[in-house]
């Protein structure tokens, strides 16, 4: 009776309650799947991406392997200035294809405070909330130093190297500031964990809004938008 009546008030608020699998399995890469999909459907096409937060292009990254074997090209945005020249130094056999951009991306400021660990570790943990940076390296306020750097919005990148169709929104941040004006990406990864319910709820509209289908757990706590049609 217990469990009836709980499984009514979860059911009330659109919650459903499934039985986790006691057993071992292979996830699924839902980027992977995604992205080798778009490739074979769109392969006498150029592949054009931007990845901000790109980091030194190689600790976690999902797309080093497809900008080398495929030859993409696409615009690397990492704020961090000492992150910045090994970005840079990783990518240099192929820089033909790619631009580098020292900054980060906001709409709403000119200049932000980004916290990271002052031992110089190679943890790619930087965030403008410091409890997230104390939470993921595990470290206290003594442990942290803050660096501030420069910020401009997504669409003035884009007008700024005369961007003219965008494949993939690579977001290796926390939050979703990437409205984009006139240029839907067909495809945005980015990261959710670190959001709040009011920020989940305001991204979720947004996307909504613009027709795009979200596919929660893209990569680990990472999740997937797709552009499903453009309003006429």
């Amino acid at each position: 009776m217990v469990k009836k009546n709980f499984r009514k008030l979860i059911n009330f608020f659109n919650y459903d309650i499934r039985k986790y699998p006691n057993f071992n399995y292979n996830k699924v890469n839902i980027f992977n799947l995604v992205i080798e999909n778009f490739i074979i459907q769109h392969k006498d096409q150029p592949f054009y991406f931007i990845q901000v937060g790109a980091h030194d292009g190689l600790k976690n990254d999902p797309i080093n392997k497809y900008i080398k074997k495929y030859n993409w090209h696409g615009i690397l945005i990492e704020p961090q200035q000492d992150i910045f020249y090994k970005l840079k130094e990783n990518y240099k056999e192929f820089s033909k294809n790619l631009i580098f951009e020292n900054i980060a991306i906001s709409s709403a400021k000119n200049e932000i405070e980004l916290y990271r660990s002052k031992s110089g570790n190679k943890s790619t943990v930087a965030s403008v909330r410091k409890n997230i940076t104390k939470r993921q390296l595990k470290a206290g306020d003594k442990e942290l130093h803050s660096v501030k750097v420069k910020c401009t919005s997504l669409n003035n990148l884009i007008n700024k190297h005369s961007v003219i169709k965008i494949d993939l929104l690579q977001i290796d941040t926390e939050g979703y500031d990437f409205e984009v004006e006139n240029l839907k990406p067909k495809i945005i990864h980015f990261e959710f964990g670190h959001l709040t319910p009011k920020e989940c709820n305001d991204l979720v509209k947004y996307l909504s809004l613009h027709n795009y289908s979200i596919h929660w757990g893209g990569r680990e706590g990472d999740s997937i938008a797709i552009l499903e049609y453009e309003k006429a």
